[in-house]
């Protein structure tokens, strides 16, 4: 009987040692599947930058420009400050009431220097003033009851320091013409900057180019000249064409249109003022035709 209990307490003494060294073992070498995954997977190792990047807030830099970005027509277009008051398109206006359904023709008139428009005053014209030979003019043309556009064209439309100059200086003014095709960006600018600091009109001869479009979103009036006329030595030919502006009007809406003037085209701006008009055409300063889109 004591042989027998004598080797079940062996062997199960043995079972024991066994299952601890079983264990032992176990701990000591560990099989590399069971490894904790925060402390040797790689591929958390490789995501956890990446993560980390995204929840980083960007630098000041970085933001401002990702708010404004560095094009040029996005810079004229929230940099252009809104006009709240048109301060010299009111201040300079001709007093003239529209009449009601009616359409309005404006006539700037480039005239060259020395010649004599004084048998026009009084008529609701417009002149375009070249700031660089006619400056001391403005007083006179004023007098006489026409409206003053500041013509831009050359150096005084693509040079910033000449450009700021003019449009400061020419107080008379109610806006300006613009003649340049070949625009300089920060020229556009900085015109853009001095139409809305000065409350002026925005005219452009060169179709829908310029910062025709900047100008309406920064809520200047704009318009673009519709066509040219001159004599070229033909006055006949002049006159139709004033003809054919004024049903253009009646089938298109308001109109300003550019006359090149010389002493032949005197008389028959005078004849064709004094002739009848379709009916609901108005002649109007340009400031009259901005004020009233049909």
């Amino acid at each position: 009987m004591r042989g027998i209990v004598g080797f079940l307490t062996g062997l199960l003494a043995g079972i024991a040692i066994c299952v601890v060294v079983f264990i032992l073992l176990s701990i000591i070498f560990r099989m590399p599947g069971d490894a904790p995954i925060a402390s040797n997977d790689p591929v958390v190792a490789d995501a956890a930058p990446e993560t980390a990047s995204t929840s980083v807030a960007p630098a000041d830099g970085a933001a401002s420009q990702e708010a404004t970005p560095q094009t040029p027509d996005a810079t004229i277009a929230t940099t252009a400050p809104r006009a709240g008051q048109l301060l010299a398109f009111e201040r300079n206006s001709l007093p003239f009431n529209m009449p009601r359904n009616s359409r309005g023709l404006a006539l700037v008139l480039v005239v060259p220097d020395g010649l004599d428009i004084s048998s026009l005053q009084g008529q609701p014209l417009t002149i375009a003033i070249d700031p660089m030979t006619q400056f001391e003019e403005i007083g006179a043309y004023r007098a006489m009851g026409f409206e003053i556009l500041t013509a831009l064209a050359g150096e005084t439309r693509n040079s910033v320091p000449q450009l700021s100059q003019t449009i400061r200086s020419m107080t008379g003014s109610v806006g300006v013409l613009d003649k340049e095709a070949a625009s300089e960006p920060a020229a556009n600018f900085t015109l853009l900057a001095l139409l809305g600091e000065h409350g002026l009109a925005y005219i452009t001869q060169t179709g829908f180019g310029g910062i025709l479009g900047q100008a309406g979103e920064a809520g200047l009036p704009a318009i673009a000249v519709s066509t040219r006329i001159n004599t070229d030595g033909d006055s006949t030919n002049a006159r139709l064409a004033l003809d054919g502006v004024a049903q253009d009007v009646m089938q298109r809406g308001n109109q300003v249109v550019v006359v090149q003037m010389d002493a032949a085209m005197v008389p028959v701006m005078l004849s064709w003022i004094d002739a009848p008009k379709p009916r609901g055409m108005v002649l109007a300063p340009v400031s009259a035709v901005l004020r009233n889109p049909q």
